[in-house]
């Protein structure tokens, strides 16, 4: 699933129609990748079982149709000034941490799926993947939130010794990451 802010929203409404027009278990799939806005659908979508495309899309909508911008972000206590020249955005993102951490809990927080998403290191410029296999589930929130992290709109986010970002700001779909990943895992390309 690719970036781009609001469309993460379309794309759970292209998920719950694919999950309902599909057969049930044409709809089922091991893996799922994403970038920016499509991390933090991929973050959740990866604590459904397999064998519940529908509810969980019917959630995912939900989910959705839920959210409103307090839930995203806030200004800074000293307002746009201060994340303009004193944090790296303008919005704090404290409150999406806090949803995504609420979310995965109430969810359960075991990974079902095999899961992808990606960051970019603001000092390397290197692309950075996280999976279910390098990155604990409680980790999960944070490793979302830092390839959503829109460079100046988003604070980048501080990940042992890497300053992370948006991942689309440098490859917008991550599917050559999944391809390799599905291929480490012995997962079939069908």
């Amino acid at each position: 699933m690719s970036g781009g802010a609001n469309k993460g929203a379309y794309e759970a409404g292209v998920v719950h129609g694919l999950s309902h027009l599909l057969n049930n278990s044409d709809a089922y799939y091991d893996v799922v990748s994403g970038v920016s806005a499509g991390a933090l659908n991929s973050a959740a979508i990866a604590l459904w079982p397999k064998e519940q495309p529908k509810e969980m899309s019917e959630w995912l909508v939900d989910f959705w149709r839920k959210t409103t911008s307090d839930m995203i972000y806030q200004m800074w206590p000293g307002g746009f000034q201060e994340g303009l020249f004193n944090q790296s955005g303008i919005f704090d993102t404290s409150p999406l941490l806090n949803t995504l951490i609420t979310t995965m809990a109430a969810l359960g927080g075991q990974v079902q799926k095999k899961v992808v998403f990606s960051a970019v290191d603001v000092n390397t410029g290197d692309y950075i993947t996280y999976t279910e296999t390098n990155s604990l589930p409680e980790e999960l929130p944070q490793r979302a939130l830092a390839s959503a992290s829109i460079p100046f709109v988003f604070p980048h986010q501080h990940i042992g010794d890497r300053v992370l970002m948006d991942g689309g700001t440098v490859w917008n779909t991550n599917l050559g990451t999944a391809v390799e990943r599905c291929k480490e895992l012995g997962v079939s390309e069908e």
